[in-house]
């Protein structure tokens, strides 16, 4: 069974911190989306 991912309480509590998460999350979603890492035969989206 997997591991629970460990969160620390104060993880976000600078500004800076929120900032970086939320850049990190849009960088995933981007990633993500390219049409690299879509299955071959996929309709397109874009």
């Amino acid at each position: 069974m997997a591991t629970p991912p460990v969160i620390e309480a104060n993880d976000l509590c600078h500004p800076a911190d929120v900032t970086a998460t939320a850049a990190r999350a849009d960088l995933c979603r981007a990633r993500g989306s390219a049409r690299a890492f879509r299955p071959s035969g996929a309709a397109r989206a874009d």
